[in-house]
């Protein structure tokens, strides 16, 4: 198993080297500058931008930066991610993305009311899991995936406790034909 993580997950590529996890850089934008975090900028440097007022926002990597590690271990056969946009503290839009080596594949943009956001990664991953041991079509499985971790949103706590059908309704119908 190879652990692939950006550095989201708090370490440099070179601290991932170490213990043999492969970090990708974030791209980060402050002052209407786009640096890749660990690369073009270091941390201290890029917290002095912030500092001085600059309100930064981070994509994922590229799609380039992320075909290439299929290049690099040819036995992966995907890759996920989300792309979050804040629109204010409590409410939040998600979209899923998974990369089959071939395609990549799109979940619809999801918007929502935040009670807890603890959690929403993991049953995003749980969901991307889901799919793939259940064979679910990829746009399917990225489908399923995000509205697991929409629907998480909206739970108090680390747990996910919404189920199959809770899913499959707002993956069907939207969330307001969910019955909790």
């Amino acid at each position: 198993m190879k652990i692939i993580t950006d550095t989201g997950a708090l370490l440099s590529p070179k601290e991932g080297e170490k213990i043999g996890v492969d970090v990708l850089p974030l791209n980060v934008i402050a002052d209407k500058k786009s640096y890749k975090e660990y690369v073009d900028v270091t941390s201290q440097e890029f917290l002095d931008i912030v500092k001085e007022g600059h309100v930064p926002s981070s994509s994922q990597p590229s799609i380039g930066e992320t075909m290439e590690l299929f290049e690099k271990y040819p036995n992966i056969k995907y890759a996920a991610s989300t792309k979050r946009v804040v629109n204010s503290v409590n409410n939040n839009s998600l979209q899923g993305f998974l990369f089959d080596k071939d395609t990549l594949h799109k979940s619809r943009t999801h918007t929502f009311d935040i009670l807890d956001r603890v959690g929403g990664g993991d049953s995003f991953t749980a969901g991307i899991l889901h799919g793939i041991l259940n064979n679910m079509e990829s746009s399917q499985t990225v489908e399923f995936a995000t509205c697991a971790s929409a629907l998480k949103h909206s739970i108090r706590g680390d747990i996910n406790m919404v189920d199959l059908k809770q899913v499959e309704t707002l993956m069907n119908c939207g969330v307001e034909n969910i019955n909790r």
